[in-house]
């Protein structure tokens, strides 16, 4: 009987950290994108339905403070603990 061999255990890749530099670069591409789109997404917005610019601006800024609040929640905890 032949002997069985085993594959050698098989570590993951480590994971290598993104630079701050980098991080910073894509979130300011994002933001750009995304304020670029906004006059495009408004015009959409009204035509669909019916909604004028406050409104729109109005449920603009409740989402983002919505957002925001959840993504520093964990950080703001530990700040006041």
């Amino acid at each position: 009987m032949p002997a069985s061999r085993t594959a050698p255990a098989s570590r993951p890749a480590p994971v290598t950290p993104v630079p701050p530099v980098r991080t910073g670069l894509i979130q300011i591409t994002v933001a750009g994108v995304l304020w670029g789109t906004t006059g495009i997404v408004v015009h959409v917005v009204h035509e669909t339905t019916g909604l004028n610019p406050v409104s729109i601006g109005f449920h603009r800024l409740a989402i983002a403070a919505l957002a925001l609040s959840a993504f520093a929640a964990p950080r703001l905890r530990r700040t006041l603990a």
